[in-house]
């Protein structure tokens, strides 16, 4: 096995189209517009970004379990060159506030919700969970976690170019939470082996700025490794 330490910075800008705010998550590269649209050949790439927004009005006044309105709602994205095999040690630390989640979510916390339920349901669209490409199931401790749990992709499914594999939905939080996971995915240069990349997102300021407009930086720490 072998163990590669590097260090990484987020920076949060706002996507004024979407009311949203992203946090980007790099490596020891650089990631430019044109990786959009044509990513570099790079083997075992896993990209990371998180973004947050408040709760839309149609998710604050749904008569079926309205969002608080003093609710975050946080989205995590990745980008991968392999399939996804799992996403294990979770563990999110909030700080303060607890995770809002909709009954009609996924018992695990392993799955998005179903659209067409969204359509019925709007605030079921703020509910927290974990996911993979497949069909995923959960092990370990309910979330936030405690550095125990994994969701299982339990088919072989590719992921997308962009998938969302995260959304945590924080009520009353009024420090900005730390987020621990590693994602597996197959390696790309041993079918039969699996590379894994660990995150650790901790804001170094963890206060209510989080939905300010000022640029805001953060620390990740990122332990890449190789299992035969």
């Amino acid at each position: 096995m072998t163990v590669k330490v590097a260090t990484a910075t987020c920076t949060e800008s706002m996507l004024m189209s979407r009311s949203v705010h992203q946090i980007v998550c790099l490596g020891s590269f650089t990631l430019s517009a044109a990786f959009l649209f044509a990513p570099p050949a790079a083997a075992n790439l896993i990209l990371v970004d998180v973004q947050h927004r408040a709760p839309s009005p149609s998710e604050q006044s749904a008569a079926d379990e309205p969002v608080p309105q003093n609710s975050t709602i946080y989205s995590l994205r990745v980008v991968t060159d392999s399939d996804i095999i799992s996403i294990s040690e979770v563990r999110i630390v909030l700080g303060s506030g607890n995770l809002y989640n909709h009954s009609l979510g996924d018992p695990q916390n392993a799955n998005s919700p179903i659209p067409a339920f969204i359509a019925v349901f709007p605030s079921l669209s703020a509910d927290s969970y974990f996911d993979t490409p497949g069909q995923t199931t959960r092990t370990g401790p309910d979330l936030p976690g405690v550095g125990t749990t994994t969701f299982s992709d339990t088919t072989n499914d590719f992921a997308p170019f962009q998938f969302q594999f995260a959304q945590l939905t924080v009520v009353n939080g009024h420090t900005v939470p730390a987020f621990h996971f590693t994602i597996n995915t197959q390696d790309t240069a041993n079918p039969s082996a699996v590379y894994s990349k660990h995150f650790d997102i901790v804001w170094a300021e963890p206060t209510s700025a989080a939905l300010s407009l000022s640029p805001m930086l953060a620390l990740v720490v990122i332990r890449r490794r190789q299992i035969a």
